[in-house]
C-alpha cells in the first residue's frame, strides 16, 4: 500500500515542482522555451490540435510581437516629430 501511494505522490510532487507545462507568462518571461516547444507545437498545429501549453505559446508570440511593434511605432513617431 505504501509503496503505491509512493508511485503515485512522487511524479504528482516532481510534476508540481517543475512547475507543469509553460503557460503564456512563462513564454514571455523565458523565450528561450518557444525554441523547446517549436517542433512539437508545429505538429500538433499541422494536425489542428493544438494543446494548451502550444495555445499558451501561440498567445505569448502575439503578445511580444504586438509589443514590439508598439515599441517600433512609438519610436517612430517620436523620430518623425524631431524632424520637423
Amino acid at each position: 500500500m505504501l509503496k503505491k501511494i509512493a508511485l503515485i505522490a512522487v511524479p504528482a510532487l516532481l510534476l508540481a515542482a517543475c512547475g507543469g507545462e509553460p503557460t503564456k507568462q512563462d513564454f514571455i518571461d523565458k523565450p528561450e522555451l518557444m525554441e523547446k516547444y517549436a517542433e512539437q507545437c508545429t505538429k500538433e498545429m499541422m494536425q489542428g490540435k493544438p494543446s494548451d501549453v502550444c495555445s499558451a505559446m501561440l498567445e505569448a508570440q502575439q503578445e511580444m510581437l504586438g509589443n514590439m511593434l508598439k515599441g517600433m511605432m512609438e519610436q517612430f513617431q517620436m523620430h518623425e516629430g524631431a524632424g520637423q
